[in-house]
């Protein structure tokens, strides 16, 4: 379920030079995936307007819904995630801050 409280609105900000996998991710852990690419597209409408083969491209990558976009799509270096994850999953369950990244490029805590 998203967030839908006016408190929430400042959270479901695209932070200033944060990376799609990050911001998905840090959606996902504030709000949950509601089983689409709800934060996904967000970001690629606020941030990469020309990349309209996003969606299909993550679909054809497995990626079906957000946390799948950052389960499947983007690997996670390792070595840079001091952090908890779910045990059956392997979501993170809280992450380092975005390292910084332009375009569809994600920043160097990931690996695509």
């Amino acid at each position: 379920m998203l967030i839908t409280t006016a408190s929430a609105g400042a959270r479901e900000r695209i932070l200033p030079g944060e990376c799609l996998p990050c911001f998905v991710l840090r959606m996902i852990l504030a709000a949950g995936c509601d089983s689409c690419l709800t934060w996904v597209r967000r970001y690629r409408d606020e941030r990469l307007p020309g990349a309209a083969t996003l969606d299909h491209d993550l679909f054809r990558a497995g990626a079906h819904c957000d946390c799948h976009a950052v389960l499947v799509t983007y690997a996670r270096r390792e070595e840079l995630w001091d952090v908890p994850h779910c045990p059956d999953c392997g979501m993170p369950q809280d992450k380092p801050p975005c390292m910084g990244a332009s375009g569809q490029e994600p920043c160097g805590l990931w690996r695509s």
